[in-house]
């Protein structure tokens, strides 16, 4: 069975409590970055370097993907989106990472946040999004933070109106916050 689905790569090396990441802890990583350096194999890079290479490789082995561009979209999500077969289940996995990315390269976040909300309302398959919550803890101590936590805040707002069914997943339980009950 063919799987479509847009993810956006949440940096994966980082995932604690992930079976993925788990199968990550089985490669010798010292061994394959002195083959890196001796090859010279990330000395052109200019996107992913050849671990990140590898990784997106293996996930996508794994996962069952059908080409190296469902595993990550860092700015262009919204083209990726509208590139998606309308009628094919789409998971996006993160979009407080997107959010980051596009906080940092200097993009109108408020043109993002509706040009996103507009293409998630245009799907008729089922559409999952992934995002982490940032508002439930101190308030940062610096701008940009606070940026971060603010705009993150208007994109899952705005996600979630728009959304059928919203839940808080904490401690892998989920909590409905809007909609039904997931089966």
């Amino acid at each position: 069975m063919k799987r479509d689905a847009i993810a956006v790569k949440h940096c994966i090396e980082t995932r604690r409590g992930c079976r993925f990441h788990d199968l990550l802890k089985l490669v010798p990583w010292s061994v394959f970055d002195r083959l890196v350096k001796e090859h010279g194999s990330d000395e052109f890079v200019r996107g992913f370097d050849t671990r990140r290479q590898l990784i997106a490789l293996l996930y996508r082995q794994f996962s069952g993907a059908e080409s190296l561009r469902a595993i990550e979209t860092a700015q262009a999500l919204v083209e990726a989106i509208g590139e998606a077969p309308s009628d094919r289940p789409l998971l996006i996995d993160c979009l407080t990472l997107w959010l980051s990315n596009r906080l940092l390269a200097g993009a109108d976040l408020s043109r993002d946040r509706a040009a996103l909300v507009h293409i998630l309302s245009c799907r008729a398959a089922p559409t999952v999004t992934v995002s982490s919550e940032v508002g439930l803890s101190i308030v940062p101590d610096n701008a940009l933070a606070r940026s971060f936590r603010d705009a993150a805040g208007e994109l899952h707002q705005a996600v979630s109106r728009i959304a059928g069914r919203v839940a808080l997943v904490v401690a892998g339980n989920p909590l409905i916050v809007k909609g039904g009950a997931i089966n």
